[in-house]
């Protein structure tokens, strides 16, 4: 195999398919109206798109900005190959400012050098 196939099959890129619970936070008595209404996906983004394994594990920040009057539920995301079952750092996203009816929640995850090469991509697991 040359360096330039090597080289292909190193890259990982990652791409973001983002969502959120349409849960929510807070409590509510026999007497509190249902929340039907989904939260408000503001924006969402992942810092860095490709990487090259062969440099070292591939680590990168997913963040989400969402809204909600009964509160936002903490977001989970998870990164998963394409080609392969693979998958790495599931788990709930933190909250990074502002508050649960409306803030901005991070979770940086790492791709192991060991992964599977191709497209990975970024999800919101409920």
């Amino acid at each position: 195999m040359n360096d330039r196939s090597l080289l292909r099959r190193a890259l990982i890129a990652v791409s973001a398919v983002i969502g959120l619970s349409l849960g929510a936070l807070g409590g509510g008595g026999a007497w509190a109206a249902a929340d039907t209404s989904p939260p408000t996906l503001i924006s969402a983004s992942v810092d860095r798109g490709v990487f090259n394994l062969a440099d070292g594990p591939a680590t990168f920040t997913v963040t989400v900005r969402a809204s909600d009057p009964a509160g936002v539920s903490t977001p989970v995301v998870t990164s998963g190959s394409e080609t392969t079952g693979q998958s790495a750092g599931f788990g709930q996203m933190s909250l990074v400012a502002g508050s649960a009816s409306n803030g901005t929640w991070q979770r940086t995850i790492t791709i192991p050098v060991t992964a599977a090469p191709g497209a990975w991509t970024v999800t919101h697991r409920t």
